[in-house]
C-alpha cells in the first residue's frame, strides 16, 4: 500500500508545472523581506515574494498582461495575493510539501471579504531557483470544504486535503480567461437590472448575462451545445445568495426561442457551480408575474444536478420575474421579452 502511495506523490510531483524564477525576482523579494525582524516571519515574507513574482510573471505569459496588477507588499501576510482582471489569486507559499494537507490561516474564513476568488499552492525551490504549480481550488470549493469539515474556533488555521486542490495548471487559466473575456459584438449598456431578451434575439446582451462556455466546464458546455437548435440563445447569470460563509453560488441559465408572431419560448435552469456536482436541497426556483403572482416553482432535492421550470412562451414587451431563494436569502431577476 505505501508503495503505491509513494507512485501517486510521484506523479503528482512530475506533473507539476515548473515556473522559473529570475535574477530579479530574489532580488526584489530581499527588498520586501529584508526590514522585517522576526525570522520566521521575514522568511515567510521571502517566499510569498518570490511565489508572487513567479506567477504573476506566469499568467502574464498565458494571458492578457494587461490585467495583472500587482501586490508584492501583500507578500507580507500569510497569504500573498494578486489581481488578475477581476480576480484576486491567493498564493499558499510553501518551501516544501511534506505532508497531504495545505493550511489557511482561519482569519480569512471570519473575515470573508479577505477571501481570494483562487488560491494557488506554490512550491517554492530557491537553490534550483524554480517553483511548482501544486494546485489550485475556487473559492466556492474551499468554502463548501469547510462548511463540510469546520475546524474548532481555538484553531488558527484550516488544514485542506492537498488532493482536493486541481493539479492541472490550464483549468485555472481557462476559467479566468473564459469569465474574463466576453467577446459578443456588443454589450447593452446597464441603466436597469431588467434583462432584455428581445435584444438578445438582436445580440445584444447585458455583461452580466454571459455565453454558457465562461461559467461551466468545457465538458458540460460541449454537452449543451450539442443539443443547441440553431435560433436557441443561451446565456447564464452567476447568482450569489449572500456573503456569508454558508452562502452558496448558483449558475442561472436562460435558453429562449423565437417563435412565430412576435413570441419567444423560455426555458430557465438553475446548474451548480463548476466546482460543486448537486444542488443543495431546498432551492426553490419561482417564474412570476410582473404584479409577483407564481405562476410556477420547482425545489430542488438531494442529488439533483440542476433543475428547472416548464418552458412557457411569452408575447413581445411582457415582463416576468425569476427569482431564486435558499435558506432564508432570495434573489430576483427581472426580464422584458
Amino acid at each position: 500500500m505505501s508503495g503505491n502511495q509513494n507512485l501517486t506523490k510521484d506523479l503528482k510531483f512530475m506533473v507539476s508545472e515548473v515556473i522559473t524564477l529570475e535574477c530579479e525576482d530574489f532580488e526584489q523579494a530581499m527588498i520586501v523581506s529584508n526590514p522585517i525582524m522576526e525570522e520566521e516571519k521575514q522568511w515567510q515574507t521571502y517566499l510569498n515574494a518570490l511565489a508572487l513574482l513567479g506567477l504573476e510573471r506566469w499568467f502574464t505569459e498565458r494571458l492578457s498582461p494587461g490585467k495583472i496588477h500587482q501586490n508584492l507588499n501583500s507578500s507580507q501576510e500569510k497569504i500573498g495575493y494578486f489581481q488578475f482582471g477581476k480576480f484576486k489569486i491567493g498564493i499558499i507559499a510553501v518551501e516544501h510539501v511534506l505532508d497531504e494537507f495545505i493550511s489557511l490561516p482561519q482569519e480569512i474564513f471570519i473575515q470573508p471579504k479577505r477571501l481570494a476568488d483562487f488560491y494557488v499552492v506554490a512550491e517554492v525551490m530557491e537553490e534550483e531557483e524554480e517553483m511548482l504549480f501544486r494546485g489550485s481550488i475556487s473559492q466556492e470549493k474551499l468554502l463548501t470544504i469547510t462548511d463540510r469539515y469546520p475546524c474548532k474556533s481555538s484553531e488558527i488555521n484550516h488544514f485542506i486535503p492537498l488532493d482536493l486542490f486541481d493539479i492541472e495548471p490550464n483549468h485555472l487559466l481557462f476559467y479566468c480567461n473564459f469569465i474574463q473575456f466576453n467577446l459578443e459584438p456588443e454589450v447593452a449598456p446597464e441603466s436597469s437590472n431588467c434583462a432584455k431578451i428581445y435584444e438578445w434575439l438582436k445580440n445584444v446582451f447585458e455583461s452580466a448575462w454571459q455565453p454558457l462556455e465562461a461559467l461551466v466546464s468545457p465538458e458540460l458546455s460541449l454537452s449543451f451545445n450539442t443539443r443547441c437548435v440553431s435560433e436557441e440563445i443561451k446565456r447564464g447569470k452567476l447568482i450569489n445568495l449572500g456573503m456569508q460563509l454558508n452562502s452558496r453560488r448558483f449558475i442561472m441559465l436562460v435558453t429562449v426561442t423565437p417563435k412565430p408572431d412576435e413570441k419567444t419560448r423560455v426555458l430557465v435552469q438553475l446548474h451548480p457551480t463548476v466546482n460543486d456536482e448537486y444542488l443543495p436541497p431546498s432551492v426553490q426556483l419561482t417564474w412570476q408575474s410582473k404584479a409577483g403572482k407564481i405562476c410556477q416553482e420547482v425545489t430542488s432535492r438531494s442529488h439533483d444536478n440542476y433543475i428547472q421550470l416548464n418552458p412557457f412562451t411569452g408575447k413581445s414587451g411582457q415582463k416576468f420575474i425569476i427569482e431564486v431563494s435558499w435558506n432564508d436569502t432570495r434573489i430576483r431577476e427581472e426580464f422584458e421579452i
